[in-house]
């Protein structure tokens, strides 16, 4: 079960990312790691391995609307400057 929510986890952080994150590489390895000890019967540090898989998945998601909205805000800045320098220009004459 947890390892199907990390599925679903880094499958959404996939989406978010438009450059493959550090965490989300991190998470695709212990998501990988998860899957070899539930193979081999190893359960407690399979979901171990979920649970972190997925709390880097949400990171990595995290980072990246971190990172959009930031650019929107200097976009927005960049945007404003220039009406503000437009208004002035367009005042004095």
């Amino acid at each position: 079960m947890k390892i199907a929510e990390s599925e679903s986890a880094i499958a959404a952080a996939h989406n978010d990312c438009f450059q493959k994150a550090a965490d989300l590489v991190n998470a695709e390895l212990k998501l990988t790691q998860a899957r070899a000890a539930l193979e081999a019967q190893d359960y407690l540090t399979a979901a171990w391995r979920a649970e972190e898989a997925t709390a880097d998945a949400n990171y990595a998601r995290t980072q990246a609307a971190l990172e959009q909205a930031e650019l929107s805000a200097e976009q927005l800045q960049q945007s404003n400057a220039r009406l503000k320098t437009a208004r002035g220009k367009s005042t004095s004459k």
